[in-house]
């Protein structure tokens, strides 16, 4: 049987990556799948006519010529998520920054007797760190919940560090207070009531509200946090937690990056970064398949960091250095199209 021809041409290779594995995932044996991220190539490749089943074009990389080739379907992955539907039976338009799962449909349906999948609706936990002080983490991780919550996703932003200021990041900050921050981490009682009060709606996400003291004023023990976030994802509430942690390897810490769906590094440029990341790899009890490294503030193109431990790191984003105040850096970090990105692999 011949097999079906299936072209992606995006010059985002990163982003790329998970949408590729559950491509091949989906597609199986049968299907022949070639991969366009060089701009010349792609120019060249596209002057002459061609003949595919399904092509999957980047919108922002520039469009071709449809009528030139012999295609029998299009799926035009877009910029924007109102810049969605199917013009002329066979291209379909679908926001890039969609769920996984639902650009594979979009994908199955183009594919004669492919079968689209319901999604899950499975809840991610997020972990967000760094061995870095003043990396951007606390910006990234709370941009990371904005983006998610903005792509419609119900999703919880938790500071599990114990003494907690990120509030200056946002528009419409609630701070706990004293009983409220005693009745939620001094004295744990099973089940969920006391953190859906603490739960802040101010913000485009939800936000565990933080305290004004160290949470070892209200008399919180170590571990507080997984017990937190058990009753949390017990609850069913969200589909995504985003959980800030700070730079401490301890049990308590390890046991939460264990848990976790995926765990994001979030680091600086610079050789003092580089000698950071080794130390924190080096304390890791789990695979690096889970692990997401982004550089914030670093160039793009500097993609692939060499450690002295062996395998090269690659950056899954690179963020740009933005300027302005605190809650308003978060809300551009949120529309910038590498932390969209960056919130699209997670999904």
């Amino acid at each position: 049987m011949e097999s079906r021809k299936i072209v992606i041409a995006d010059e985002d290779e990163a982003y790329l990556s998970p949408l590729l594995q559950k491509l091949l995932e989906m597609t199986g044996a049968g299907t022949e799948l070639e991969i366009i991220t060089d701009r010349s190539y792609r120019e060249a490749y596209f002057e002459t006519s061609r003949k595919m089943e399904l092509l999957i074009l980047s919108k922002r990389d520039g469009m071709i010529d449809f009528t030139r080739h012999k295609i029998g379907s299009v799926v035009l992955l877009t910029e924007d998520a109102q810049d969605v539907g199917v013009e002329e039976g066979k291209i379909f338009r679908i926001c890039r920054y969609s769920r996984l799962q639902e650009i594979l449909n979009v994908i199955a349906a183009c594919l004669p007797g492919q079968e689209t999948r319901q999604d899950d609706g499975r809840q991610s936990f997020l972990l967000v760190t760094s061995a870095c002080g003043g990396c951007g983490k606390t910006t990234t991780a709370l941009s990371l919940a904005l983006a998610l919550s903005r792509m419609g996703k119900r999703t919880l932003y938790v500071d599990a560090e114990w003494a907690q200021d990120f509030d200056v990041y946002l528009k419409n900050a609630k701070r706990l207070s004293p009983r409220e921050a005693v009745g939620l981490f001094g004295q744990r009682k099973d089940g969920t009531a006391g953190i859906s009060a603490a739960v802040a709606r101010y913000e485009e996400m939800d936000y565990l509200a933080p305290s004004a003291l160290s949470l070892a004023s209200y008399g919180a023990t170590p571990g507080i946090f997984t017990q937190l976030l058990d009753e949390i994802i017990r609850s069913g509430a969200y589909e995504y937690i985003v959980v800030d942690t700070d730079a401490a390897m301890d049990p308590y810490k390890m046991e939460l990056m264990e848990k976790s769906g995926s765990v994001i590094y979030v680091m600086p440029p610079g050789k003092e970064a580089v000698i950071r990341l080794e130390r924190f790899l080096a304390n890791l009890n789990m695979s690096l398949g889970k692990c997401m490294f982004v550089c914030n503030g670093g160039q793009e193109e500097k993609r692939v960091l060499w450690t002295s431990l062996g395998d090269p790191i690659r950056f899954t984003s690179v963020l740009p250095t933005l300027e302005g105040d605190g809650a308003g850096i978060v809300r551009k970090l949120a529309d910038e199209a590498q932390l969209r990105s960056l919130a699209y692999m997670v999904l």
